[in-house]
């Protein structure tokens, strides 16, 4: 995905996330993201996008600030070509009601992959040094438990938060 993409990409969630928390949509401008492809917003106006990475375990979770700086949160994370020559890795983040971001985590060979990851990220400031992998305080194994049922194969991509 080339920056201009990439950018509509950001545009169109950041208007999406700003409407339907009855604000006026900003324009915003970030590059340098890797195959962006989910993306969740903080209580402070900044980005969090899910980057699938290029199939070298360089998938990440980077923010994005309100001025379009990209700063990497999360980096390392699982990137693989799956047998239909995708590129699965990071897909989804969100918030838990606990301040942890939830990360869904494509298909693959690594023991992080087909998980919902937890990462806590207080502290964390746009700048600091990124983490990685060995930061992550939760992973719960989504691939194990479809295989178990039956199913051939699983491809977490999304989730839709509870109560």
């Amino acid at each position: 995905m080339n920056a201009r993409h990439a950018s509509l990409l950001l545009l169109f969630f950041l208007a999406f996330c700003a409407e339907s928390r009855a604000q006026a949509p900003t324009l915003l401008h970030a590059e340098g993201l890797t195959a962006p492809i989910g993306i969740e917003i903080d209580d402070q106006g900044r980005l969090w996008v899910a980057e699938q990475g290029t199939a070298r375990d360089d998938s990440r979770i980077s923010v994005v600030t309100p001025d379009g700086q990209v700063y990497p949160f999360l980096e390392g994370l699982p990137s693989e070509t799956n047998a239909t020559g995708e590129v699965t890795g990071t897909n989804h983040p969100y918030f838990d009601d606990d301040g942890n971001l939830m990360i869904v985590q494509g298909e693959g060979t690594d023991p992080l992959s087909a998980s919902l990851l937890l990462v806590d990220t207080t502290g964390f400031a746009p700048g600091d040094a990124p983490l990685s992998p060995g930061d992550i305080h939760t992973a719960h194994d989504i691939g194990g438990f479809v295989l178990d049922q039956g199913f051939a194969e699983t491809n977490p991509y999304t989730l839709v938060p509870g109560p």
